[in-house]
């Protein structure tokens, strides 16, 4: 009966693993593991700097109009923990939008800007085209934004190219307002 040595055994079994016909140990590409991070099909609405710059108007009142859906969001400051409020360092603001539960979501920022979320409900594709309109009155009616932009809808895949979901996300920003 004839020995091998162990490690002339063992080294024979590292170099058998490394010829070509070793089995892929790296799954395809359509077993990727994915992660979990949703997204909407949405347009973001920024409105820079209004609060900042219209501090003394406040309550503000926002009416937005996108794809045949208007909603009016009135700004206003509030109490830290209140519905539709968002606080900061700078203090809280709030926002309540008519009608409630439309397809719009409202963050103001104290000294800051205001951004609108607006659900793209028709017309969901790459490169699809979206028009906004927006006016924002004073707390004495006076118009202090009245502006119209085109959003350009882009694919957007949070988790990857082979995972889901995809959803299509665009934005428009309307420029700074002189007081």
């Amino acid at each position: 009966m004839h020995r091998m040595p162990h490690a002339i055994a063992l080294a024979a079994l590292v170099l058998a693993g490394c010829s070509d016909d070793a089995p892929e140990t790296t799954p395809p590409a359509e077993l990727a593991s994915c992660t979990l991070v949703g997204c909407d099909d949405v347009v973001l609405v920024r409105f820079r700097d209004l609060l900042a710059l219209h501090a003394n108007a406040l309550p503000l009142t926002a009416e937005v109009s996108m794809d045949g859906q208007t909603t009016t969001a009135e700004i206003a400051l509030g109490a830290p923990g209140a519905e539709g409020c968002v606080h900061s360092e700078e203090g809280t603001a709030c926002c309540v939008l008519d009608p409630s539960g439309s397809e719009f979501d409202c963050w103001p920022e104290v000294n800051g800007d205001l951004r609108l979320m607006l659900h793209v409900t028709q017309g969901v594709f790459d490169e699809a085209l979206h028009d906004v309109s927006a006016t924002v009155r004073g707390n004495d009616g006076a118009v202090l934004l009245d502006a119209q932009s085109t959003a350009e809808l882009h694919m957007h895949q949070p988790n990857g190219p082979m995972c889901e979901p995809t959803c299509f996300q665009g934005g428009v920003q309307f420029p700074d307002v002189q007081p």
